[in-house]
C-alpha cells in the first residue's frame, strides 16, 4: 500500500518499499503493510469503547436520544391550546436528555412523542410556540438554531456526544452544535499530534457516525476545524497538516 503524502515526501524509499514488497510477493512472504502513524491512531481512536472514551481525559460520552416510554397523547391533543402544558413538558424532557439540541431535532422528537405523523407547516408552527413559551418562562434558552438548558453555558461548553460503538448515526452532523464539532476536533488533535486535514475531518466525522466524507459533510467539519484554527487552538504546521500548537 502506498500513502499518497509519504510518497511526496520522500517518493525514493517509497519506490523502494514497493520493490521490496514485489520481491516478498514474489517469493510467497505474507505481510502486512505499515500504516502511517497517524492513521493508525485514527482508526485506535475511532473505534475505542465507551469506557475507553471516558478513560482518555476527554469529556465525550455516548448520545443517547430521548425515546418516549409511551406516547404522550394524540395528533389532536398536540394541536389543543389546553394541552399546552403537557407538550411543553414533554419539550422540557427532551432538551433534558438531549440539550444542546437542534430546533429541527427537537421538533421531530416532539411531534413523534405525540403520535404527530408529518412534521407539517401546522406542526412546525405548534412546535415554535411552545418552544417560545419554555425560553419566555426560563426553562431552556435559545441560541441560533439550538435549544440549551439554563445550566449549560454555549461560550464554555466543553466535551462532545459520539455515537454508541458500530451504531447508526443519531443526528445528521448540521445538527450537531459547532462546540461539540470543535471539542472533537481537539480530541483527535490530541492522539494524532498532526494529521492531515482532510483525514482530520473524517475522522471527526466518523466520531458522529458518519462514516463517508460527502461534499455536504465536509464543510460542517471544516468549519469547525477552522473555527479552531482561528481561535488558536490548532494550527497548520510546517508540513501542512493540522496539530496542536
Amino acid at each position: 500500500r502506498l500513502w499518497s503524502l509519504d510518497y511526496l515526501h520522500n517518493p525514493e524509499a517509497q519506490l523502494e518499499r514497493i520493490e521490496q514488497s514485489i520481491g516478498r510477493a514474489m517469493r510467497g512472504e505474507t505481510f502486512d503493510a505499515p500504516v502511517p502513524t497517524e492513521l493508525a491512531l485514527i482508526a485506535d481512536q475511532t473505534s475505542v469503547s465507551r469506557s475507553t472514551r471516558s478513560a482518555v481525559g476527554d469529556a465525550v460520552s455516548v448520545y443517547e436520544p430521548f425515546v418516549a416510554a409511551r406516547p404522550e397523547g394524540d395528533a389532536e391533543a398536540f394541536f389543543n391550546p389546553a394541552k399546552t402544558a403537557r407538550v411543553r413538558k414533554t419539550l422540557l424532557k427532551i432538551a433534558k436528555r438531549e440539550a444542546p439540541i437542534h430546533r429541527d431535532l427537537l421538533a421531530r422528537r416532539l411531534t413523534a412523542a405525540w403520535q404527530v405523523s408529518r412534521l407539517t407547516a401546522k406542526a412546525l408552527e405548534r412546535v415554535e410556540a411552545v418552544i417560545d413559551q419554555a425560553v419566555t418562562e426560563g426553562e431552556i434558552k435559545r441560541e441560533g438554531s439550538f435549544l440549551w438548558l439554563p445550566e449549560q453555558d454555549p461560550q464554555r461548553y466543553a466535551g462532545y456526544r459520539a455515537a454508541a460503538d458500530g451504531g447508526d448515526a443519531p443526528r445528521d452532523l448540521d445538527e450537531v452544535p459547532l462546540q461539540e464539532l470543535a471539542s472533537a476536533v481537539l480530541s483527535v488533535l490530541r492522539r494524532t499530534i498532526a494529521i492531515p486535514r482532510e483525514d482530520l475531518q473524517r475522522s471527526v466525522a466518523e466520531q458522529f457516525g458518519i462514516s463517508r466524507l460527502t461534499p455536504r459533510i465536509q464543510p460542517i467539519v471544516d468549519e469547525a476545524i477552522g473555527s479552531m484554527l482561528d481561535s488558536g487552538a490548532c494550527v497548520i504546521d510546517a508540513s501542512g497538516k493540522v496539530a496542536l500548537p
